[in-house]
């Protein structure tokens, strides 16, 4: 009678990731808030655009660029981005390529019938661990905008 051979041992699981190291070491973060709502994904697609330009992936580069999704306002989908405040201008670039506004300021919605504004640093310390003070920045479609090529020229 044949033996039966020990099947190998299932491969440990990896450690879940931490983005709090990598957010930490972010020299002067700002913070991107986009709604995931259909009218802005033009902005999500900026955003990637952006990244895969600044901070590709698989790259150490990479580390610098944070972004995660927040429900916990106004039963809204927000996506929070964060990168060095030094990358601003060039994604101020792109999205004005898209005919879209970099706006200074944190999203705020009228509920029953008080104003409120998202607090964006609570939400970074939940998830992320740092703050950005007042470099919040929201992305606002242009009523007239195009889909330009994001990987060459625009009009």
């Amino acid at each position: 009678m044949a033996s039966r051979a020990t099947p190998p041992a299932a491969p440990a699981a990896p450690a879940p990731y931490d983005p709090r190291p990598h957010a930490a070491a972010i020299p002067r973060p700002v913070a991107v808030v986009t709604l995931a709502t259909a009218e802005l994904a033009l902005a999500h697609v900026a955003l990637a655009s952006f990244e895969r330009r600044r901070f590709p992936p698989d790259t150490p580069a990479n580390n610098m660029y944070q972004m995660f999704v927040d429900t916990s306002w106004n039963d809204a989908v927000l996506a929070v981005t964060v990168f060095p405040e030094a990358a601003l201008p060039e994604l101020d670039a792109l999205v004005r390529a898209c005919q879209m506004s970099l706006l200074s300021g944190a999203p705020h919605a009228v509920v029953g019938g008080a104003v409120s504004r998202y607090d964006v640093n609570a939400s970074l310390r939940r998830v992320l661990g740092i703050e950005v003070g007042d470099r919040t920045y929201a992305i606002q479609r242009s009523p007239d905008y195009f889909v330009p090529n994001l990987v060459g020229t625009t009009r």
